[in-house]
This record gives C-alpha cells, structure tokens and sequence, in this order.
C-alpha cells in the first residue's frame, strides 16, 4: 500500500481547504501578507476562498491600523 493513496487522493483545491485558516485573526496575516508578496487582490481571494469585497476590507483596514 502506497501513503498517498491512504483514504483516496486529494487535488491541490481540497488540501488548501483543508488547511485554510480558520479564523479572522489568521485569515488577516494570510491575507496581508499574500499582498506585501505583490499577489493581486483577485489572485488572494481564489487562493484564500473570500470574497474580494473581503480581502479589500480586510487590507484597508490593515493600512488604516498602519497609519499613525
């Protein structure tokens, strides 16, 4: 018996759900720092499963906590 074939095959969309974070406070350092990576806003929401309205929430209000 092969280990990746233990419980049936899983596809790059299923492991990333299954290892999204699970709560807003990690769902803001996943999303900040996809953006300071240069990943465009759209690119973040298809890799994050938010929508976009969220991921620019969530970056405007990150660049309000920065501004003094």
């Amino acid at each position: 018996m092969k280990a990746r074939s233990i419980g049936g095959v899983l596809d790059m969309r299923a492991l990333a759900t299954l290892h999204r974070p699970s709560t807003r406070d990690e769902m803001v350092v996943v999303v900040t720092e996809l953006a300071s990576r240069g990943m465009p806003e759209t690119s973040i929401a298809a890799a994050t499963g938010l929508a976009i309205e969220q991921i620019r929430r969530i970056l405007g209000d990150h660049q309000e906590e920065a501004t003094p």
